[in-house]
């Protein structure tokens, strides 16, 4: 039903029309049982709440495989960034080591920095209306070095696994 300028009146679908989503297998099981408070239903998966307060539900575990998900997204794109940027052909497996240790130095910085600017922090009082342009600012500044000292351990995994490619360059001759 729909409400049009108080007058209600039965939404008009297409023909055909069929609600969006899976119908549910059983339709006398959807309700929750006995000692149980239904707190959402999507689909299949039931999210179920019991009423002496303990709580039943795949939340906790969905959150750690998204965030984990997302540090495996945030792992390939920085290797990928690795891959791309230089001169030079790099192997994969070397992009891939310095994006774990950038993605692992920005997860620990960002942790610390939400910390920081939700405690300590008093960067809304001193900057007021531009304190988002310089958390974002130095969030970037940070996020450069970040990127740069992944590069670095790269070049030093490099040098580390190929011995002799330390050695001092040959001096430079002038045309005699």
């Amino acid at each position: 039903m729909e409400a049009v300028g108080g007058i209600v009146r039965r939404a008009r679908r297409p023909p055909g029309w069929i609600a969006p989503g899976p119908r549910p297998s059983r339709a006398h099981d959807v309700g929750p049982r006995p000692g149980e408070d239904l707190c959402y239903l999507a689909g299949e998966w039931r999210i179920l709440q019991r009423l002496d307060g303990h709580r039943w539900s795949l939340d906790p575990l969905s959150a750690i495989a998204l965030y984990l998900l997302g540090l495996a997204g945030e792992v390939l794109i920085i290797s990928s960034v690795y891959l791309v940027m230089p001169v030079g052909r790099l192997r994969f497996r070397h992009a891939l080591i310095g994006g774990v240790v950038a993605t692992l130095l920005w997860e620990i910085t960002r942790h610390f920095l939400v910390w920081y600017f939700a405690h300590l922090s008093k960067i809304g009082v001193v900057y007021g209306s531009l304190a988002t342009a310089i958390v974002v600012l130095l969030s970037l500044e940070i996020g450069a070095t970040l990127l740069l000292l992944g590069a670095q351990v790269i070049s030093e995994y490099e040098r580390l696994a190929w011995p002799g490619r330390d050695r001092e360059p040959a001096p430079m001759r002038t045309g005699e």
